[in-house]
């Protein structure tokens, strides 16, 4: 699939398939849109960057529940034949209003900062804590 895109879109270079890559935040920053996988931390990093996302190819179980999550939570659309993709990735981008909600509500969602605050949040659980001990021992 990444090779048909990359073929199709030669000669646009506004367009880009990437496969893997070590600087996902960097793309993300410069996107409009990401056509991925549902992976969890796809999906997280899209949220947290605002990206809305057009999900494809779900793996059974977590990655397909991701999927209903995504379209739930209104931050992007579940693709779910491969012949709907170019339908899907044109109406977005033709609608810039529409993609903005989708960005506008991946933003409402975003935690960019849970994890420094679940280790604030515990570091202050185990001070609390060590206090009580220090006091009753």
């Amino acid at each position: 699939m990444e090779e048909d895109l990359r073929h199709h879109f030669e000669s646009r270079p506004q367009f880009r398939a990437q496969g893997w890559v070590n600087n996902m935040h960097e793309w993300l920053a410069a996107a409009d849109l990401l056509v991925s996988k549902p992976g969890g931390m796809t999906i997280t990093e899209a949220i947290n960057t605002g990206i809305p996302l057009l999900a494809i190819d779900p793996q059974p179980g977590a990655e397909v529940r991701a999927c209903a999550l995504i379209e739930q939570w209104q931050v992007g659309f579940w693709v779910r034949k491969h012949a709907d993709l170019a339908r899907t990735l044109t109406r977005c981008l033709e609608n810039p209003a529409e993609l903005e909600q989708l960005r506008a509500r991946a933003r409402a969602l975003a935690r960019p900062h849970a994890a420094r605050d679940a280790a604030a949040a515990i570091l202050q659980q185990w001070h609390e804590r060590s206090q009580t001990r220090t006091k009753s021992g």
